[in-house]
């Protein structure tokens, strides 16, 4: 079944009257795999955890694949962890709620994929290894900050300087350890996360060469000026009604917004893309 766009945006169920969201679930999933490591330990099966967390050697050696999804479910219930998970539910469910599930998703899965096959290429040089979710979900972060760089956290510290100065202390702590290999997955995945953010947000794109030859390319002589034809002063109370709703979902967040300001949303988005394709066909 193909979700529609209003559908993309809503939860995945209700328990009650909370919501329960794509990232909601993953939180659940986190801490049932937290409490189910714990369990075994507590029965002296630890030993089967060591197939769970990513090692190069045990990929190659003996073809443990599951180990690149598995991973980031490799926990120890401990105050960090719940920190994490609190953090994640927050700043993952507003991501969510502003790109939509399946972009959501998309991403999760791509971060979540990212730090073991750049190990396991490294791994061709020296035994790599990687188990917890702290990466990942701090990328999310990292979003998060990228989409709403102006919303206010801790003593009202604006989110984009929460997350300049925790990334570089976390660069800065594998540097001063010399964990090469961790600080390249994190880089990678903090400016996976950056690309990912700003392309849907502020709809930039890599340079191809055919936009390259166009550059080159004469600009055609300016025509005089012509009256606004009624379509074109629509397209702009359109703009302003999206930029006055950005504004407010930066500053103040996605959940913000009420019913009828997402619908016009939502509606004003639709209309931009029609009119767009419309003059695409034109040319």
């Amino acid at each position: 079944m193909r979700l529609s766009k209003s559908d993309d945006y809503q939860p995945l169920a209700w328990v009650g009257a909370c919501p329960v969201y794509a990232s909601t679930a993953l939180v659940a999933i986190h801490v049932a795999t937290a409490i189910l490591c714990a369990v075994l330990v507590a029965l002296g099966q630890d030993s089967l955890l060591s197939h769970f967390y990513f090692s190069s050697e045990a990929v190659k050696g003996h073809y443990e694949v599951w180990q690149f999804a598995s991973y980031p479910f490799f926990h120890f219930p401990s105050i960090w962890f719940v920190i994490e998970m609190v953090f994640f539910f927050w700043f993952g469910r507003q991501v969510e709620l502003f790109i939509g599930r399946r972009d959501f998703l998309f991403l999760y899965a791509f971060l979540l994929f990212l730090p073991p096959c750049v190990l396991m290429a490294l791994g061709a040089f020296t035994p790599t290894s990687l188990a917890g979710s702290g990466i990942l979900h701090f990328s999310i972060f990292l979003a998060f900050a990228c989409l709403y760089p102006n919303a206010e956290l801790f003593f009202t510290i604006k989110a984009k300087w929460v997350a300049g100065v925790l990334l570089a202390i976390y660069e800065l702590q594998c540097l001063a350890y010399h964990n090469w290999n961790e600080l390249l997955v994190i880089t990678l995945s903090a400016l996976t996360a950056f690309l990912f953010i700003g392309r849907l947000r502020y709809g930039f794109e890599f340079p191809s060469f055919y936009r390259m030859k166009k550059w080159v390319v004469p600009a055609p002589p300016r025509l005089p000026p012509t009256r606004k034809r009624p379509e074109t002063a629509q397209t702009e109370d359109l703009l302003v009604t999206v930029d006055s709703l950005l504004e407010k979902i930066s500053s103040k967040g996605m959940g913000s917004l009420t019913e009828k300001e997402r619908r016009q949303l939502s509606m004003a988005s639709d209309e931009l893309k029609r009119r767009e394709r419309t003059s695409n066909q034109r040319r």
